[in-house]
């Protein structure tokens, strides 16, 4: 197979970050079994082509900095013309969606294009809180635009891939989640090559390593050295990666300032290093850590398991994929430098602990060897060459990405990610559902206005914050909207129309992070469906609600003959609607992931975890609804 990789970043002189990491490890394997791999990266030279390791590597000539909205645009063009006049026919090109390197190739595809999500310019500049300009609005346009165009799109990530398909519109399982791969081999040989820095021997230290950025969570860690720094006198920290500084002062600058000078001589930085440097310093950390705010993947994580080492990153995002708490390594609330201080220090303080950790770590590391998934790329790649010509050539599409069967479909992850927004939009007036759930949302706003008590209202599976424009600001002051999915909790904070005194939190309905009693009222709308283990949710909403509280919650109903009276929810096709029908009303593609039940069911799970339902509504046609609401109370001690 003939495949060429578009690739700004590749090593060893154009190595940046995850980009290079994967292409290059990707590439090697590739060629070592026996494919024709081309390269086309960049370089601050004047060009050329040479072959490095097997794989045909050819360097355009750029500025060095990395190119700007027309800028890319521009080296997108290059790239394309560089590709056409390499002379052979590409059964696979591949590029990241970051950068829209591929977005001219994608305008005229000569061969089938690949686009593999790194991380999308949007979700850097969300998770750095930065500024909009021309030149971004471009590059995220483009960005999307080669991602929708695309043969096939990649994800290393479930947690990506949700992300990449809320915010592009793409249906989350037309993404191949495929892990990104190292080869560990290679990086245990780079760590034992060269001796450790002097200014690192026979010292105990703490290692980040990566760019040194917001959406890294450099602050979080910051905020948690004096803590532990304090609690253990020799351990020292070490810093690696270039700085990107944080609202115009070096990341250095605030890191020194924040340890205090009793500290700041246990404080050693290193600027981006290249891996044969890097590696020998990753193996000999007593501990890694990540505190990413948002991870795609992580290859650093990936990169130190390989070398035996302890991490701890965060949890709600890559990570969660990679590392399984407590066996390979450890995972902490993203942005909560308290907890990290102590899991840090828990670490330090536990010899035996840190064997167990770093035993699962390697084995855990074998899991994302290229060995492994190569095969894997390989497979997807035929299966992108087979469905092309069929869609024919030089045709334009607004989304040209393979759809895959019901089975390889993502599990509950997308509910974390926010994926399954595209296809949950009540608010449309489009929606088959959109005035019955106009009126399920305004009775239950009334609901909220006329409740009394001392405890706040938990809004618990909210979005991205539907009942905002629907209660009375005096409600509003006392809202509580929580949803599993970081990015949907993103989306609520953002919204125009938000009360200033709503707090907006990232939970898991089956482990609420709120005290017993905190509640006066909990609502829960078209959340039932989506629990996993709705008898673990239920006991949670129990505890966290006060003794006369309220608990409104609603379910789908398993009898599916309401959908007779939604024919764009049936489609025009009559397989489908057998399908429907013989699914209980879940939507072929969606089985397993989503819920329906008889009423009857659904109140035994409310009278199973102690409460009573004292009032119920339905909603839908009156013969067989839609939903059922149930209103109900917690039972009294003796009842």
């Amino acid at each position: 197979m003939n495949v060429c990789f578009f690739s700004r970043e590749y090593p060893p002189e154009t190595h940046a970050g995850g980009i290079g990491t994967y292409t290059h490890n990707t590439a090697v394997a590739l060629s070592g079994l026996g494919h024709a791999v081309h390269v086309i990266a960049s370089t601050r030279g004047s060009g050329g082509t040479s072959c490095v390791d097997g794989v045909w590597l050819h360097r355009l000539g750029t500025s060095g900095d990395a190119p700007r909205g027309l800028d890319r645009l521009r080296y997108s063009r290059s790239v394309a013309r560089a590709a056409g006049k390499i002379g052979v026919r590409f059964d696979i090109v591949q590029a990241s969606e970051f950068g829209a390197e591929a977005f001219w190739f994608s305008l005229r595809k000569r061969a089938p294009l690949v686009t593999r999500l790194a991380t999308p310019l949007f979700l850097t500049e969300r998770l750095n809180a930065a500024a909009q300009s021309p030149g971004r609005i471009l590059v995220n346009r483009m960005e999307r635009a080669q991602t929708r165009r695309s043969d096939g799109v990649l994800a290393s990530t479930r947690a990506l891939a949700g992300v990449a398909a809320a915010e592009w519109k793409i249906p989350p399982s037309r993404i191949e989640v495929i892990p990104n791969s190292v080869d560990v081999a290679r990086i245990v040989r780079l760590a034992e090559r060269r001796p450790l820095p002097q200014i690192l021997r026979n010292k105990p230290y703490l290692l980040y390593f990566g760019r040194l950025e917001e959406r890294k969570g450099i602050r979080v860690l910051t905020d948690a050295l004096p803590s532990f720094m304090e609690k253990d006198a020799e351990i020292c920290v070490v810093f690696a990666g270039s700085d990107s500084g944080y609202q115009g002062t070096p990341f250095r600058e605030i890191i020194e300032d924040a340890a205090g000078p009793r500290a700041r001589n246990r404080l050693i930085f290193f600027d981006n290093l290249p891996q044969e440097e890097l590696f020998p310093i990753v193996a000999a950390a007593r501990i890694v850590v990540l505190p990413s705010l948002w991870e795609a993947f992580g290859f650093v994580c990936v990169e130190a398991l390989a070398l035996g080492r302890p991490v701890i990153a965060t949890s709600g995002s890559g990570f969660e994929e990679i590392i399984d708490d407590g066996d390979s390594g450890y995972l902490v609330a993203p942005g909560d430098s308290g907890r990290l201080a102590a899991k840090i220090l828990a670490c330090l303080r536990d010899d035996t602990e840190l064997s167990r950790i770093s035993a699962g770590a390697k084995k855990r590391a074998a899991d994302f060897d290229v060995t492994r998934i190569v095969p894997r790329l390989l497979e997807f790649y035929e299966r992108v060459r087979e469905e092309r010509p069929a869609q024919g050539r030089g045709s334009r599409r607004t989304e040209s990405v393979r759809p895959r069967s019901p089975e390889g479909k993502m599990g509950r992850e997308i509910f974390r990610t926010g994926a399954y927004v595209p296809y949950f939009q009540p608010d449309d007036k489009r929606s088959p559902f959109f005035r019955i759930y106009q009126r399920k949302r305004q009775d239950v706003a009334h609901m909220i206005d006329e409740t009394r008590g001392p405890g706040e209202i938990l809004d618990i599976g909210g979005g991205p914050g539907r009942l905002f424009q629907s209660v009375s600001d005096d409600s509003g002051g006392r809202l509580v909207v929580a949803d599993v999915s970081l990015e949907m909790c993103v989306l609520a904070r953002k919204k125009p129309d938000r009360p200033d005194r709503v707090r907006v939190v990232s939970a898991d309905a089956q482990s609420l992070p709120f005290r017993d009693g905190s509640f006066q009222m909990i609502v829960g709308l078209d959340l039932f469906c989506h629990l996993e283990d709705p008898g673990k949710a239920l006991r949670e909403f129990a505890r966290v609600l006060r003794e006369d509280g309220v608990l409104v919650l609603d379910s789908s109903n398993s009898v599916p003959f309401w959908a007779l009276s939604y024919p764009r929810y049936l489609g025009r096709n009559p397989l489908n609607w057998l399908r429907i029908l013989r699914r209980k009303g879940v939507y072929p593609g969606w089985e397993g992931i989503v819920s329906h039940y008889p009423k009857k069911t659904f109140f035994s799970f409310l009278e199973c975890a102690g409460f009573t339902v004292e009032k119920s509504l339905d909603y839908g046609p009156r013969v067989c609804p839609k939903w059922h609401l149930a209103v109900a109370g917690k039972k009294r001690a003796g009842v």
